[in-house]
């Protein structure tokens, strides 16, 4: 959280700060809520998170490594994770190669 308030701190300035002030970062004032100019794009979360996809299924399986490490004292990784995992990857590559070899992600105006 603090290094994505640094983010925006650089990236925005002064506007970050006033809107900061403002705006509770826990509870959200649904009555100063805005609709955003741009509609919910599920092609743009593809082209920039797939990265975000794939890690949250490395980190999960890694923790299941070392869970099972810790407690049996033999490395292995617990089938469901193992196929969760693999899924993920095919998911994330076939992913990955349409953003890098495509435009069937992009999205005009975005």
């Amino acid at each position: 959280m603090f290094a994505e308030e640094q983010y925006l701190r650089k990236k925005f300035g002064d506007l970050y700060d006033r809107w900061a002030e403002k705006t509770n970062a826990v509870l959200p004032s649904f009555r100063q809520y805005r609709a955003p100019s741009l509609t919910f794009s599920l092609k743009t979360v593809l082209r920039r998170e797939y990265n975000s996809f794939i890690n949250i299924f490395v980190i999960f399986t890694a923790l299941d490594f070392v869970r099972n490490y810790s407690v049996d004292g033999k490395p292995a990784i617990t089938p469901f994770w193992l196929y969760l995992f693999a899924g993920a990857a095919i998911i994330w590559l076939i992913i990955r190669t349409i953003h890098k070899t495509s435009s069937l992600l992009t999205v005009p105006g975005r």
